[in-house]
This record gives structure tokens, sequence and C-alpha cells, in this order.
């Protein structure tokens, strides 16, 4: 499982369902050890995309799994708001999101 360093997760896992886990930093090295055929996890699907179509990877069917909710925060000191270009990936994320 991806997992992050803050100390704002610490403890904490998010969308994991096996009490054995290997615990990575990066998603390039958890992409690897999948290929490599160490466990199954999750994945953003356009980096697994040429995998699955060549039969690297095997998309699991896991029906209690079907979708997992990822909230998008978008966080900024008060005193330095957002720019144009910001305000503007941001309001294009919200619209995404629904």
């Amino acid at each position: 499982m991806l997992t992050n360093r803050s100390r704002l997760t610490q403890g904490r896992d998010f969308a994991v369902a096996s009490a054995h886990t290997w615990r990575l930093g990066d998603l390039g090295a958890k992409h690897l050890l999948l290929k490599e055929g160490f466990g199954w996890g999750n994945m953003p699907e356009p980096m697994v995309r040429d995998d699955l179509a060549a039969g690297r990877l095997k998309r699991l069917d896991m029906p209690d799994l079907k979708e997992a909710i990822y909230p998008l925060h978008a966080v900024y000191r008060t005193d330095t708001p957002p720019g144009p270009a910001t305000a503007f990936l941001i309001e294009r994320f919200k619209g995404q999101a629904g």
C-alpha cells in the first residue's frame, strides 16, 4: 500500500482490505512489486493500462470494493490565495467531482 509520511495521516489506512500489507512511499515502486507478483493493490488505471492489456497484471473482481472515494482538498495559506491558474484548476477539479 502507498503510504504517506505525514503526521496528518499517521496510523490511518485508506481503502485497505488486508491485515498484512507492505508499505511503500513511491507509486512507481508499488507498480514494480505488483508486476513481479508481490500481492495486489489499487493503482491509477492510466499507470497500469498497458500492463492490463499485455496480461502482465490482472484486474481483480472485488464486488465489495468496486469504488473507492478519495476526497480532494485544495489547501493554501489564507494570506497567499491561489493565483489565476491555480484557481482555475481548483474549479475544474470541483466541476469534475460533481
